[in-house]
């Protein structure tokens, strides 16, 4: 009997029907019987061992892919609003030059008896350190036109912040500079104005006109 169960295999837990064995009589004198076997299969320790480990590693995958999705979302949610934020910026910084650009062309600069070749306009010159004059400008020259007393561009040495931009040449008349009128002001007094730190811009309201500098 014991030889015959040695021999059975299957899934633990699953039942195996072996059919009729045969017991030997006991010493007494009982006959030989014939009886139906039906042995249950007990997993074995090692395999409960096993089976917990792969649920616990099938557990631990599951927390991983479950971290994973989770930061991904977050890294998507946070991209999104950094995105938003940005659009709001921008669009915040362009209503604010819109609306500077509006304040600054309000009013167009009173008549006078320089005769103007066309509209005034808005340029936006960055300063930077001249090394002949030791001082940081826009390396413009100006003059005043007598008697209205318009500050007029001279002249615009090479190499300065006014003659690379291509924005102004000379003849053009200077209205205002950072929005401030320059009406009635000296030239000594407009340079001041222009005057700043270097990278800085200055902003000017300018107006292309007939006049030749160098017959003032």
């Amino acid at each position: 009997m014991e030889q015959v169960l040695s021999l059975v295999n299957g899934p633990a837990g699953s039942r195996v029907k072996l059919g009729l064995v045969r017991l030997a009589g006991t010493t007494g004198g009982m006959p030989d019987q014939d009886v139906m076997v039906t042995v249950e299969l007990v997993r074995g320790e090692n395999e409960k061992v096993r089976e917990a480990q792969r649920e616990k590693e099938m557990a631990e995958q599951l927390r991983r892919e479950e971290w994973m999705r989770a930061q991904a979302e977050r890294t998507d949610q946070l991209r999104k609003v950094a995105q938003r934020e940005q659009e709001r910026l921008m669009l915040r910084e362009q209503e604010e030059m819109a609306e500077l650009l509006r304040s600054q062309n309000m009013q167009e600069p009173p008549e006078s008896a320089v005769r103007y070749t066309g509209p005034s306009r808005i340029v936006a010159l960055t300063r930077k350190f001249d090394p002949i004059r030791q001082r940081v400008g826009l390396g413009m020259s100006l003059t005043s036109v007598h008697p209205s007393g318009e500050i007029l561009i001279a002249g615009l040495p090479d190499g300065g912040a006014a003659f690379e931009s291509r924005q102004v040449v000379v003849g053009d008349v200077i209205h205002k500079v950072d929005n401030k009128d320059v009406k009635g002001k000296k030239v000594a007094e407009v340079v001041e104005m222009i005057r700043g730190e270097q990278g800085t811009a200055a902003v000017l309201l300018v107006q292309g006109t007939t006049l030749d500098p160098t017959a003032l």
